[in-house]
Order: C-alpha cells, then structure tokens, then sequence
C-alpha cells in the first residue's frame, strides 16, 4: 500500500497495483492505525505474566549452570586420572616392569580416552547468559509496542511495524496480520492465555501457558536476536529505549 495526500491533509492509503489492477477502496490512515493499533495490541502481555516468565527462565538457567559446571568438573577429572595413568605406563616402561608391547597398547587405549574426554569437554557449552536479556527485551517491547505506535510519527511507525509484521494484508476493510518470528507464536500463546483467563477465577493457574516445552523448539523463547535501538517514551526528559530487530 501507498500513502497518498488529498485536499492537503487528510492521508489515504490505496493499493500499489503492482501485481494487478485492484478494486480496493482507499483507507484512511486513521483507519489502518486503529486496526495496526490492534493488531499491536495482541502481543501485549500482562506484567505479571512477563515477570514470571523471567522468573522460570532465570531459575532454568541457574539449573544449566549448576549442570554444566558439575558436568565439566567430571570431565576434568576423569582427564587428569587419564593422564595420570598415561604417566605410570610411561614410568613403568622405563623401569620395565612392563613390555614394549604392553606399553603400545595401554598406550593407545589411554590416549584414545583421552581423546573421547577432550572431545566431550569442547562440546561441552556454558549457557548462554545474553539469552534472558534477550527475552527480556521482547518481552518489554511486546508490552509498549501498541502504546509507542500510537506517539508515533509516521517513519517510526514504518520501523516499528517492520520490527512485528511481515507482509500483513488488507481485505474488505480488514486488516490480516502476519507476525514475524517470534512475534507469531507469541500472539498465538497471547490469545489463548486471554481467552481462558476470562473463563478462569485465578489467572496465575494459567501461567503454564506459556512455557516453553509446550513448543518444543518452536517457541519465543528460543529465538536470538541482533538489538538496534528503538524509543519507548517520547516526550520524557529522559527517552527510555527497548532493542529489537528487523529495522
């Protein structure tokens, strides 16, 4: 869609015609912020849910830590009782308490488990503490998008939009909304914690909505991100800025 002046101030939006001649009526841009407005709307979690959910995260990745220095701490000692081994076939060879052949062959096998431990160590990951500040940014920026949209000049808006849609449609006077990833999921997950919180007398029954092996590794808390800046509050002595990607 393009944006088009008539009588000097009011902005229609109309069809490209790119691929085709249209019979879309024009829309005014009041129009298509309210329903974008709406659409920015359904990402919006509640506080109390992004704060729980940072909460499970963090307490996950303290387990991953614990883990993998427990972990890492076996490995290392199983390599230096590997070593210490290689170190006595090698002293008993020169006091020939042992054969040539014997040496080859305890040899090869304690350099081959050395080996096997190197491996498991280097594959070994630390987990990576940048992904909760991660979500903690797209938690952030799910909940002010609609907000920061609406004290939005029309470029920002473009930038913004970019960061959430991805090729949304027009029909009939309705918008489609096509979230990019993450933002798919988790308006998806949004919709459904909403709908069963209004039929439920404790909404903190319902957190579980959003925990991540509900998707496997199809969910929002699995995607990394590559942070530009983007205002929060405009008007403010002091901006406040949320990072995303996309612009």
């Amino acid at each position: 869609m393009v944006a088009e002046v008539k009588k000097g101030k009011y902005i229609y939006y109309h069809c490209t015609q790119n691929r085709g001649k249209c019979s879309g009526k024009c829309i005014r841009e009041e129009v298509l912020d309210e329903q974008f407005t709406e659409s920015l709307k359904g990402i919006r979690i509640d506080r109390d849910v992004a704060e729980w959910i940072l909460k499970v995260l963090k307490e996950g990745h303290k387990e991953e830590e614990r883990y993998f220095e427990e972990r890492l701490a076996l490995l290392q000692q199983q390599k230096q009782a590997i070593e210490a081994r290689l170190k006595k076939v090698y002293l008993d060879r020169l006091d020939e308490v042992i054969s040539i052949d014997d040496y080859k062959k305890f040899s090869a096998k304690f350099q081959g488990d050395l080996a096997d431990i190197e491996q498991k160590i280097q594959k070994l990951r630390k987990p990576d503490r940048s992904s909760l500040g991660d979500v903690s940014r797209l938690l952030e920026l799910s909940q002010k998008a609609a907000a920061l949209y609406s004290t939005q000049n029309s470029d920002e808006k473009r930038k913004l939009l970019k960061i959430v849609h991805s090729n949304s449609s027009w029909k009939d006077g309705t918008l489609f909304p096509n979230y990019r990833k993450p933002f798919d999921l988790l308006a998806v997950t949004n919709a459904e914690y909403n709908k069963k919180k209004a039929a439920s007398c404790n909404k903190s029954d319902l957190f579980g909505i959003w925990l991540p092996e509900r998707y496997a590794q199809q969910n929002f808390f699995s995607y990394k991100f590559d942070f530009i800046m983007i205002p929060i509050k405009r008007n403010h002595p002091r901006t406040e800025y949320s990072f995303c990607r996309y612009c």
